[in-house]
């Protein structure tokens, strides 16, 4: 996130949009975030979701399709468990910029 934050002067001046960052916990960001994108409030512009998000706002048509990002962008690079939970009936709804899992580890 940082990274992205630090890049946001680059894509302002590349496209004259301003970018503000909006930073909320977690609880609080979910709430306000749904709450704008099931009234089409456009509060927001381009957010960061989650897996959990993705395929429930997929589904009721809340996002657009990203299955054409052109022919530069390869799909099959994103780890397919990864990409499978963010597709809902084969349109790709989101793209990750990492991924995490859980495991049980005992000794």
């Amino acid at each position: 996130m940082i990274i992205m934050q630090k890049l946001s002067p680059e894509r302002e001046k590349a496209t004259g949009n301003k970018v503000n960052w909006v930073t909320l916990e977690e609880n609080v960001l979910r709430e306000r975030v749904t709450t704008d994108i099931a009234t089409k409030g456009g509060q927001f512009d381009v957010l960061t979701i989650g897996g959990y998000e993705t395929p429930i706002w997929g589904k009721a048509g809340w996002l657009t399709s990203l299955n054409d990002l052109g022919d530069d962008y390869d799909y099959d690079d994103l780890i397919a468990p990864v990409r499978n939970g963010l597709t809902v009936d084969g349109k790709l709804y989101a793209v990750p910029f990492y991924a995490e899992s859980s495991f049980t580890l005992y000794r």
